[in-house]
């Protein structure tokens, strides 16, 4: 299944990147390999985690205190936030009534590389 970010989730990505590179080189790799490994699991399984509003589910990463919200469409996950768990809970649903903010789609077939510059 393809997915596509939102826009403030791409940008909450790159920020989250950038911060955990900055803590010790070789980290934000680590850390996007990460999310894109939990992204792979819920383009694989969509419906396996929790909902969190009626339309919205959230599965977390393993290694780092993050969770992908997203929801699913006929064809694609849509990326609502990459979401800090120590930030306030709900800061996300405003997105919701955005939803025409989304990036291109990605296609889970293709390498990581060419999806994003810090992908594994």
């Amino acid at each position: 299944m393809k997915f596509r970010f939102h826009e403030i989730a791409e940008e909450e990505l790159i920020s989250a990147i950038e911060y955990y590179e900055s803590c010790q080189p070789g980290l934000g790799l680590c850390f996007s390999e990460e999310v894109y490994a939990t992204i792979n699991r819920v383009c694989e399984f969509p419906l396996a985690w929790e909902l969190i509003d009626s339309k919205t589910r959230r599965c977390l990463t393993n290694r780092f205190p993050y969770g992908v919200l997203y929801r699913i469409s006929e064809k694609e996950v849509r990326i609502m936030a990459l979401m800090n768990l120590h930030r306030k809970p709900r800061y996300w649903e405003n997105r919701i009534h955005g939803l025409r903010k989304f990036r291109g789609k990605v296609d889970l077939t293709g390498s990581f590389t060419e999806r994003h510059p810090w992908s594994p």
